[in-house]
């Protein structure tokens, strides 16, 4: 080992345990470390250890939750893009479409990304955009979901809904489901 690097051999940093020296890169001293949680080993920057930066190997996150990078401006995830306009239509009053939406008192109420991604998922393909399914409801679980357009031309303020024994259903599937159309 080197003269000037502290050995951090058996120590503990969050879940990672030093397992030994793995060696220099770009000047600086990487240590074989082991998730404490899944058992994963990796070469880990010391820096990051003794500063807290890295505490595991991302284990705990993994699942429903978004992915490192989904807000970053480069490769930012789609689904990130969605959740910041629709965040932004409720509650900042200089959005093109705030009267439409905060406007009209409807809130967004996910706590954050992680949230509105546990909720939803991520979206099935490019052809799905977010939709309420009670146009009057805020932005919450329960009343959001990924549709396409045709679900969305369904479920808009405007569309006529004749009062029948469907009356959820709109007059165009009514009349698609006669064969009319």
């Amino acid at each position: 080992m080197h003269g000037n690097i502290i050995d951090l051999t058996g120590a503990t940093f969050g879940e990672w345990s030093v397992l030994g020296f793995a060696e220099i890169r770009y000047r600086t001293a990487f240590w074989r470390c082991r998730c404490g949680l899944c058992g994963a080993e990796k070469n880990v920057d010391g820096r990051n250890l003794r500063s807290g930066k890295t505490r595991c190997c991302g284990c705990a996150s993994k699942g429903p939750a978004p992915k490192h990078g989904d807000a970053k401006r480069i490769n930012r995830a789609p689904e990130y893009d969605v959740y910041h306009q629709a965040k932004a239509r409720c509650n900042n009053p200089k959005h093109a479409a705030f009267a439409n939406y905060g406007g009209r008192d409807i809130r967004f109420e996910y706590v954050s990304y992680a949230d509105f991604i546990d909720d939803l998922g991520y979206r099935p393909s490019s052809k799905y955009s977010l939709e309420r399914d009670d146009n009057n409801g805020n932005y919450r679980r329960g009343n959001c979901r990924w549709a396409t357009r045709k679900e969305q031309q369904n479920n808009r303020r405007c569309t006529r809904r004749p009062l029948s024994h469907a009356a959820s259903i709109a007059a165009v599937q009514q009349l698609q489901q006669m064969g009319l159309l």
